[in-house]
């Protein structure tokens, strides 16, 4: 699973290299030219989307590739096989940066912050949140690099009076308004401007909702997204309390957690964009729930 899923993220990241080294083919362009081209060129810059369904998913993808691969490269013996997740991960994060996609910042930080606090190590988790607390103050209070679009256009994540920011708030104080009296949502497939294709003239499809979880909240109603984030915490608290208490294989859990990590970061991830619930991310995200719940069995089967 972990080396299949690491040479489709190298295929990705290798695809956008190819967008912006050579350019777009005819397919690609003319998906552009259907109107993509106002989410996807911003202030004549290209977000490149790979052979993924858009730039976001593209760049929290790699983002979440590449975090997994670098801390499962940890639990490797064979230098070929660090070798081959190191590079992964450097890939990832190259794609995650030439995506543009400024949610994808949250991917990373997220995930580490959590593998630090699984490694249960006071000092590890010292180290590490001084590396992201200079990650942060550079986006946030620095103008280092601004002449690279990419990094231009990750700075403005951390800002909290960015024009998209406040149009996805205003977004959704009109979806608060129509969501009170429909506890069980509007039904699958009605929320947001995919759903003009099947009803164009309909409240909610003029409406975007960009993140997953207002998607989850729209469709299936206030009730339908508590249980859905009940079951990703629950996953994630039972897998990190088994890794941090009950796995006594130091690879295996080094395994986990980067499974776990990843998932962190996606799940905040999801919250400025629809990542969760969209190929790949989805399939490698519910695949890995499968692999964390049952680590007895892994450690059994060592």
């Amino acid at each position: 699973f972990m080396y299949a899923w690491g040479v489709f993220s190298i295929r990705a990241t290798l695809k956008g290299i190819m967008q912006l080294k050579i350019g777009l083919d005819g397919a690609e362009q003319a998906w552009l030219n259907e109107g993509n081209y106002k989410t996807h060129v911003l202030f004549g810059k290209l977000r490149f989307f790979s052979f993924m369904s858009d730039a976001g998913q593209f760049g929290a993808n790699q983002a979440y590739s590449a975090v997994v691969a670098f801390i499962y490269a940890m639990a490797q013996t064979s230098w070929k096989k660090k070798l081959f997740f190191r590079t992964v991960a450097l890939l990832g994060l190259y794609g995650m940066m030439i995506s543009g996609t400024r949610g994808a910042m949250s991917v990373p930080m997220a995930a580490f912050m959590t593998f630090f606090i699984l490694r249960k190590n006071i000092r590890v988790l010292s180290i590490g949140v001084t590396l992201l607390a200079m990650v942060f103050v550079f986006f946030k209070y620095t103008t280092i690099g601004q002449g690279n679009s990419q990094i231009r256009r990750m700075r403005t994540a951390f800002d909290p009076n960015d024009a998209s920011l406040q149009v996805r708030l205003d977004n959704q104080k009109l979806l608060k308004r129509y969501m009170k009296s429909r506890p069980f949502g509007a039904g699958i497939g009605h929320g947001g401007v995919k759903a003009q294709r099947y009803l164009p003239n309909a409240y909610l499809s003029q409406i975007a909702t960009d993140s997953w979880y207002v998607l989850i909240w729209v469709e299936e109603g206030v009730i339908g997204l508590l249980l859905h984030l009940f079951i990703l915490f629950y996953i994630v608290i039972k897998a990190s309390r088994r890794v941090m208490f009950e796995v006594k294989d130091p690879r295996l859990r080094l395994m986990i957690s980067a499974l776990i990590s990843g998932m962190v970061g996606i799940m905040l991830a999801s919250y400025g964009n629809a990542i969760l619930g969209t190929m790949p991310t989805g399939l490698l995200i519910y695949i890995s729930m499968a692999v964390m719940m049952n680590t007895r069995t892994l450690e059994a089967s060592l």
